[in-house]
Parts: C-alpha cells; sequence; structure tokens
C-alpha cells in the first residue's frame, strides 16, 4: 500500500556567507596607537607581543584603512581619522566576508511536517487519485501554503547542520525561488517496519505506523501559523525617552532625517498613501516626497508598500504609482509593488548611513499624513530590534509575488544587522539610557494583553489612548478599564471619533456610565486630532502600536495587519505620560 502525502516542493538558492573578524591584538593595537602614535618596535614592546605579529596585525589593518603612517613629528602608526570616528559613535570593526550560493531542492510534508531532500522521496503529480493499492490525503479546500518565511526559516534549520565552520546561513534568492505542490509517495509496509526517508519527522513515524494498523485516513490540519518568530521575541535594549515621537511635527522631522541619513535601503509601510495632488500634501508630505526623491539621486535604493486593501476606486494604488514615477524621474532604483499587503501596520526602516539600521513604529502612515494630527511612533535604534522588524516585514509582503526583489533587500540588511559585532567603545551619551525588553506584538495579543492589564498589573495607572471607538469599544475597551478602575483611581481612555454604528450620544452615555471609575475623554474641536494609539500603565510599562483598541477586533487569520512594540523600563511609562500630557494637556485629565 502506498500513501501519498500533500507537499511543498521548494526550490532556491540559499546564500552562505563566512566571515573573519578581529583579534583581541589587533583591537589592542587600535586603541593603543588611538592614544598615543607609536612605531611596530613600541607596540610590540607595550603590549607584550612577537615584533612579527604586530607588524602582520598592522598590515592588515592599513588595507582596511584603519591605521596610516605619520612622518611628523616623527615616523609612527596611528589610527585614521575615519577610524577614529567609527569607533567613537559606538560601532564594531569592519569584517571581511565571502559568500557563495547552495542549491536547496526540499520537500515540506504536511502531515508530520518532515524536511526531505527531493533526491530522498518520490513526488506525485496532484492528478494522482486513490486506488486500491493507494491512498492519498489530500489538500484541504481551503488550505494555504506556509508563507515563505516560514519555510526559508525551516530550510536555514536543515542547512545550518551541514555548514563548514565559520559559515552562517544569509538567506535565500528570493527571485531565484520555486515552490510547488505535491505528494510524497510513501510506502506503507515498509513504514510498518519503521523505514522512511531519511529526514521523518517522529510525528511521521508515529503516524504512518498508526495508519498501517488501523487504515483511518488522517485529517491534516489546515492551519498555518502565520506570524514570524519575531512576533513575541524580546530584545534587551537601551533606549532614551527622546526615541519617543509625539506630534505631527516631530514625525515629519524625524521621517525626513532617516531618509536623508540612509545610504543604502529604506523601507516604508503605510496604511495609505496621497496623491500627487492632494490639497493637504504642501503641509508635509512634499518635504517627504523631496527627501525620497534625495535618496534616489544618492543611490539609495526606495521600497513603498501600501498596506491597506480598502482602494475599493484604486485611487491609493493610483497615488503609489504616480510616486513611483515621480522617484524614477531621478535615476533611482525604486521598488513599489501595487498589490496590497493586506496590513494597517505603519513601517518605517532604514539603514542609518553608519552600519546600523533604524526602525520607526507607531500610528503614523509616512505616505499620506499631513503631519498635523498629534502620533506617536517609537525610534528603534538596537540592531538586534530592527532585525526583527525587518523580519516582520519580510513575512508581511510575503504573500505578494512582486515584493520579491525588496525581500532580499529586506533579508540581506537584517543579516547584517543580526551579526552582533562588539563595541570597542562606548558612545558619548550610551550610558544615560535607560535598559529595557521590548517586544513585538502582532494583532491578536493586543486585546488580551490590555485585559491582562487592566484585570490584574496596573497597580495605580491604566491610560489607553486610540484614534476611534467603535462597535467593539465596550467590550475590547471599556469593560476592562471599568475593571480597573474597581481597583485603582487613575484610568483614562482618550478617543478623537466615533466610528461605523458609533455615534456621539453613544460615547456620551458611556462616559456618563462610567464617570465614577473611568474618565473618557477626547481632544477639544480646536485641538489636533488624536491618531496615536497607545497603552501605558504605572511607571514602567508602555505599548506603542497602530492597533485601534477602541474599534478594531484582531483576527489569528491576519496576525501581521497590526504591529506594535511592548517595551518595559525602569520610569520609562513616567517619562512618557509626562511628555504627552506636556505636548496635549487634556490628557491630564483624571477621574472625579
Amino acid at each position: 500500500m502506498k500513501l501519498l502525502i500533500p507537499a511543498i516542493w521548494y526550490r532556491a538558492r540559499a546564500i552562505i556567507e563566512r566571515s573573519w573578524g578581529w583579534s583581541p591584538i589587533e583591537e589592542a593595537i587600535l586603541l593603543n596607537v588611538r592614544e598615543t602614535p607609536a612605531t611596530t618596535s613600541e607596540i610590540a614592546r607595550k603590549l607584550r607581543i612577537e615584533r612579527q605579529i604586530a607588524e602582520s596585525a598592522v598590515n592588515r589593518m592599513m588595507r582596511f584603512g584603519l591605521i596610516e603612517v605619520r612622518l611628523e613629528p616623527y615616523p609612527s602608526i596611528s589610527i585614521t581619522a575615519a577610524a577614529d570616528a567609527h569607533i567613537m559613535s559606538g560601532r564594531p570593526l569592519p569584517e571581511r566576508n565571502e559568500r557563495r550560493d547552495i542549491r536547496l531542492n526540499l520537500v515540506f510534508e504536511k502531515l508530520g511536517k518532515s524536511v526531505f531532500r527531493s533526491k530522498d522521496v518520490t513526488l506525485i503529480g496532484l492528478d494522482a487519485q486513490p486506488q486500491s493499492d493507494r491512498l492519498v490525503i489530500g489538500f484541504p479546500n481551503n488550505d494555504a501554503d506556509d508563507l515563505e518565511t516560514a519555510i526559508q526559516q525551516r530550510a536555514r534549520d536543515v542547512l545550518s547542520k551541514s555548514l563548514r565552520p565559520g559559515e552562517t546561513f544569509a538567506g535565500v534568492r528570493n527571485l531565484k525561488t520555486f515552490t510547488d505542490r505535491r505528494y510524497v509517495e510513501i510506502d506503507l509496509a515498509k513504514a510498518r517496519d519503521g523505514i522512511l526517508p531519511e529526514g521523518a519527522s517522529d510525528d511521521l513515524r508515529k503516524q504512518t505506523v498508526d495508519l498501517a494498523k488501523s487504515r483511518n485516513t488522517p485529517k491534516l490540519n489546515s492551519k498555518r501559523d502565520l506570524a514570524p518568530p519575531s512576533i513575541g521575541a524580546t530584545v534587551e535594549l537601551s533606549i532614551s525617552p527622546d526615541q519617543f515621537i509625539f506630534g505631527g511635527s516631530e514625525h515629519l522631522k524625524k521621517i525626513v532625517d532617516v531618509v536623508d541619513k540612509a545610504r543604502s535601503d529604506i523601507f516604508v509601510l503605510s496604511t495609505f498613501v496621497a496623491r500627487q495632488d492632494d490639497p493637504k500634501a504642501p503641509q508635509g508630505q512634499d518635504a517627504v516626497w523631496a527627501a525620497l526623491e534625495r535618496a534616489c539621486e544618492r543611490g539609495v535604493r526606495v521600497h513603498l508598500f501600501l498596506g491597506s486593501s480598502l482602494d475599493e476606486d484604486g485611487k491609493h494604488v493610483d497615488a503609489l504609482q504616480a510616486l513611483s514615477r515621480r522617484l524614477r524621474k531621478t535615476g533611482g532604483t525604486v521598488m513599489a509593488p501595487l498589490e496590497t499587503m493586506h496590513s494597517h501596520a505603519k513601517l518605517l526602516i532604514a539603514d542609518d548611513g553608519a552600519d546600523s539600521g533604524v526602525a520607526l513604529i507607531g500610528s503614523c502612515n509616512w505616505l499620506q499624513s499631513p503631519f498635523l494630527a498629534h502620533e506617536l511612533s517609537v525610534e528603534l535604534r538596537n540592531d538586534v530590534m530592527v532585525a526583527k522588524c525587518l523580519e516582520t516585514l519580510k513575512a508581511i509582503t510575503s504573500l505578494v509575488p512582486s515584493a520579491r526583489g525588496s525581500r532580499d533587500h529586506i533579508q540581506a540588511m537584517e543579516f547584517a544587522l543580526n551579526r552582533a559585532r562588539p563595541r570597542l567603545l562606548t558612545p558619548n551619551g550610551e550610558n544615560e539610557k535607560i535598559l529595557a525588553q521590548a517586544t513585538l506584538l502582532g494583532a491578536p495579543d493586543h486585546l488580551p494583553l490590555l485585559r491582562r492589564v487592566a484585570h490584574d498589573e496596573a497597580e495605580h495607572r491604566f491610560v489607553c489612548v486610540t484614534h476611534k471607538l467603535g462597535a467593539p469599544m465596550v467590550s475590547n475597551l471599556l469593560d476592562p478599564a471599568q475593571s480597573a478602575g474597581e481597583r485603582i483611581e487613575d484610568v483614562r481612555a482618550f478617543f478623537s471619533v466615533p466610528a461605523g454604528p458609533v455615534k456621539k450620544r453613544h460615547t456620551r452615555a458611556e462616559k456618563e456610565r462610567l464617570s465614577d471609575k473611568v474618565h473618557i475623554g477626547s481632544p477639544a474641536r480646536n485641538s489636533p486630532m488624536l491618531h496615536a494609539k497607545i497603552l501605558l500603565w504605572d511607571n514602567d510599562d508602555l505599548v506603542v502600536t497602530s492597533f485601534n483598541w477602541g474599534s478594531q477586533s484582531a483576527s489569528s487569520d491576519n496576525p501581521l495587519d497590526e504591529i506594535g512594540i511592548h517595551i518595559k523600563g525602569d520610569g520609562l511609562a513616567e517619562k512618557l505620560h509626562a511628555m504627552l500630557i506636556e505636548r496635549a494637556k487634556y490628557l491630564d485629565s483624571a477621574p472625579g
């Protein structure tokens, strides 16, 4: 009896990178000549190493432009100005890299989640039919293929076991990647005796043995995990209050600053895109477009993604196409898929022009905002955290084939940032930052966190800011806030506009109902619109997000529809709370 199991046949070219770092001797020489220029003999004597070792290290560093020979006031070795600036900014020493490609030809079966090399299994086409000696487990009607990012992660796990010492898996060439549906043929008679192709999982072994005995066809779980490993991962980092950006004009300054510093890639995911003739463009969008043009002229690759699928008349697609044409007139490289990413997340990620990256997460629609509303975003400068944001963006774009070119560049930057290299010196001001833990949140993570905080965790303060109050406002926000109000005194919820079936009379009624437990407020008529989405409690914890707490109901079927970040650090929530009150004084209201 033969068993045919649904599978994904995956063919790709994997990128393998080998790097050579720097030894402690070279780092010690560099730090020494930075303080006092010296000859190689003096360096060898001071560090108590052989002169030949000192000379070899000096020659290597000279080839990378880290040190130079000075003739005045006497011949000596000294650090170059560029290397000194590089070190003082906290960046690690540059490494020597070598890359090679490996062909991947793998099969991912869906019953036991095994990974086979294609040469070890027999693949059958999708037209295979059940026969007297053949049992076919069909693809479920609602089955969807795994995300490219999930397949690549499984390929990474398989390939990493066979790499040479010092080599790492840098990703795959997305434009040379192919996936097809096939059946894997398993001989049940052999499987009953434990004979299965190399790579078979324990789960597949158990299920095939049970099947050989019972002949009951197993059912596949068609549900796939759409969230990448970056969602839910916690990263320790240092952060300062100036990395929280509040207000429209501050967001405009920040995007222009980030774009102007970039030297390789800029990635922008915006829910909407403004038209070139938008009457509000002169209030800010013109400056964004001009900054992107300058980036293209410098040779920076610009990647633009449209998030929203609410574009029945195609005006945002047309606007993205018009912006792409405008930027391409500079002769630069612009990658702007016209398919929607089906995500309400707002992300801006770029290199910082100095071997590191920067990511902005929050509420701002970078390609559509007139930068007049109260927005809140957080600027992330930690390389590992920025790499997590890139991994998340790669997953958001993975269902769009035309975004493969951009994913190659996302992957390259992610790999470079993930290779944590030690800094020789701590840059000025680094010790003044607050140590914190940051965790990326997917859409389904938001409401359970809010309810947990309201019911149990908040001890003296609970503040939630949302743009809209819609149909789910009571179950999402107001009931949890009421629960918090029964335990603690300071419970506040702020919004700008009612949405959907909710009218102003409904919000007034809720204000009256909860007046003794929760203060529900909104901006004055002449105040900027409140577009920020925030949750903060007590002194240390806060969430900055794209999720409208009072109007959206997140689904696990699309966990990347919203992206937020939970940050916990000593006094961070208190500092952000003070900043919000200073900039938007109505947020100082408390239940009374």
